[in-house]
């Protein structure tokens, strides 16, 4: 389906192209491979095939890699070359947060910034949100506050517009942990008094958000309020099975509870509480 050849006919004419010498095959385990000899040449054959042709194959070859189970990072190429925007959305924003959390912040920008000019030309809000705040937490990690700040502060306003808690909650918690870092305590502290910190609905963005105030409150010294946020935290966590927020709120209401008491026991008392 990707050549619009019969597979009988396919091994024939990828013999008389490596006896030409414009493919080779590729050593190596797996199934045969081959490439062409000359990149140049290869760019110049894909650049005469017809855009919809192209379109087509690109979409063909991404829908089989995705079936093989090929990671996002893989996939972006064919993705693009399908030219369909959700697809490229997608599969940018999943190789963002790998990128991200594997510490490789240029690549995580660089994904979020192709999801974000993808999605304002979708004109998909949504989607261009969730691009935005990616965008700036690779800007984050890549030391660049200003920019980044900037991004997150405008994501948690149009998140809030458009009243989508969960959004509100996971911007404005990554703004007040950049703001943290940066040393601007009591801004960092004063984002985290925001009305979606309670409501009906458990959602694992508010688990994490109390989770944040609670750990920002033990290192502020003050470990009465900590151990409030971090059970809230907690019970949030579990009702809604967010298990990772879970263990860290776990873990800073132990942290809370030593720093309160003088005790190893809040540490000890863990293991008893994630089976309550």
């Amino acid at each position: 389906p990707l050549t619009g050849r019969q597979a009988g006919g396919l091994e024939s004419l990828l013999d008389e192209l490596v006896a030409q010498r414009i493919l080779r095959e590729v050593s190596g385990p797996g199934p045969v491979r081959f490439t062409f000899v000359d990149p140049f040449l290869a760019e110049a054959l894909y650049q005469l095939i017809p855009s919809s042709d192209r379109r087509r194959r690109n979409g063909a070859v991404l829908a089989a890699r995705r079936a093989a189970g090929n990671g996002p990072e893989e996939l972006v190429r064919f993705a693009v070359g399908s030219a369909s925007a959700q697809d490229v959305i997608g599969t940018s924003l999943r190789a963002a947060r790998l990128a991200r959390l594997a510490g490789d912040a240029t690549r995580a920008r660089e994904h979020a910034a192709r999801a974000t000019s993808w999605s304002e030309a979708d004109g998909d809000p949504a989607s261009l949100l969730d691009a935005q705040l990616e965008e700036g937490l690779a800007l984050a990690m890549l030391g660049e506050w200003g920019p980044a700040g900037e991004i997150l502060e405008a994501v948690t306003h149009e998140q809030r517009r458009r009243g989508n808690v969960a959004g509100t909650l996971s911007a404005t918690t990554e703004w007040a942990r950049l703001r943290w870092y940066a040393g601007d305590y009591s801004a960092a502290v004063s984002l985290l008094g925001v009305p979606e910190l309670t409501g009906d609905e458990s959602l694992p963005e508010r688990a994490e958000a109390l989770d944040l105030a609670a750990m920002f409150a033990v290192q502020s010294g003050r470990n009465s309020e900590a151990i409030l946020w971090a059970q809230r935290s907690r019970d949030e966590a579990r009702a809604c099975g967010a298990t990772l927020t879970l263990t860290r709120s776990l873990s800073t209401l132990g942290l809370a509870r030593v720093h309160a008491t003088g005790s190893p026991d809040g540490i000890e008392d863990i293991p008893s509480h994630q089976h309550r």
